[in-house]
């Protein structure tokens, strides 16, 4: 994407942090701590806890995100607010030329992350995905020990992720949260497993809810869930998401036929055909050192100097799609009993269609 040489100038970026929740904050400090970036106001439902961040970094405090829009000169919005009550702003935010940065997930569903795609190239304007596991040390080294393999060796990925932040109303309405566990915190171990071995052919998975009766259960979002993905007749994977394991746990587990590769929260390890460890490596970064990567490559990507390998390294809407089609897959067979097609829901999709289906084993 081109993006207008008139809109930005070698200055630091004027930005808004909308929602203070565990992602807005640390959106707010990764920001305070680049030059790169001006706070110029914090938006957030709590006036309280937005006028405190906001005199932590010299901004402006709001509780409206309507106004912290329009009634500023923004270059960008860093958004961790809730999608049920920031998705209109967004859009309100891309027609006013105004950047966008997102944590994940991106979206509910993919046609709501395909419409963000497509106002984001109808403005010429950036929508850019904090994708922090892209930038965590641990997952680049799985991802280049996947490449010094042969991609075909490789028949079956187990995952498992915990808990991880997400907000309130993700516990208890699926309609305005657009899922609960699997949407929002398996989202970045199915990104890298997409990105890794490619767009899935089919997805089976199974949800359940720790609501104490069956009408309960219908109209909360799930506590945990299975999730089958065929890649090929010789490559499958399963993840198991649950609010039940360790809080941020996360592992995946890539058997091949000679090699295997351990990814555990820090840890990487290869093991031999028989299991025994032959290599283990320990990375010692996190989450914040991974987000001031992200904001390093967004600031790059949308000032006037247009950085090239900024704009390649950014995860954008589009980047994203297959992985959401992958999600709407596992909840739309978790409601039928039956396989779903996540290319068959691209092609479906009236807003953009599976020209984004990313090339399978293809390694990020």
């Amino acid at each position: 994407m081109v993006v207008a040489k008139d809109r930005m100038e070698a200055r630091a970026i004027k930005i808004a942090v909308v929602g203070l929740n565990q992602a807005g904050k640390l959106f707010l400090e990764s920001a305070t701590a680049s030059s790169r970036y001006q706070v110029v106001v914090v938006a957030d439902k709590d006036i309280e806890a937005a006028s405190k961040a906001a005199s932590y970094c010299g901004a402006q405090a709001c509780d409206d995100i309507r106004l912290a829009i329009s009634n500023y000169q923004l270059d960008a919005v860093f958004i961790a607010a809730p999608l049920h009550v920031c998705a209109e702003h967004i859009r309100s935010a891309m027609s006013r030329k105004i950047n966008i940065l997102r944590v994940t997930p991106p979206a509910r569903n993919y046609d709501e992350l395909a419409g963000f795609a497509k106002a984001a190239a109808q403005e010429n304007v950036i929508f850019a995905v904090a994708s922090t596991n892209r930038h965590r040390k641990v997952f680049k080294a799985f991802s280049d020990n996947l490449k010094k393999m042969d991609a075909e060796s490789f028949f079956l990925v187990t995952a498992q992720c915990g808990k991880s932040f997400y907000h309130e109303i993700a516990e208890r309405d699926p309609k305005l949260a657009g899922g609960g566990i699997v949407l929002y915190s398996a989202y970045q171990i199915i990104d890298k497993i997409v990105k890794s071995f490619g767009l899935p052919s089919q997805v089976y998975a199974i949800a359940t809810s720790l609501a104490p009766d069956r009408q309960q259960r219908l109209y909360v979002t799930e506590d945990t869930a299975v999730i089958s993905l065929k890649f090929s007749d010789t490559l499958v994977a399963n993840i198991t998401a649950s609010k039940s394991l360790a809080a941020d746990m996360f592992t995946i587990h890539a058997y091949g036929k000679d090699r295997t590769v351990l990814l555990a929260d820090n840890e990487l390890s290869i093991c031999d055909d028989s299991q025994n460890i032959i290599e283990k490596a320990s990375f010692g970064d996190g989450e914040q050192e991974a987000m001031g990567e992200v904001l390093e490559d967004f600031a790059g990507a949308v000032m006037v100097t247009d950085d090239a390998e900024a704009m390649i390294k950014l995860s954008r809407a589009g980047d994203n799609l297959d992985v959401l089609a992958v999600i709407d897959a596992a909840y739309l067979s978790a409601r039928t009993g039956m396989p779903e097609s996540p290319g068959r829901i691209m092609e479906l999709s009236q807003i953009a269609t599976n020209r984004y289906i990313n090339t399978a084993h293809r390694s990020v």
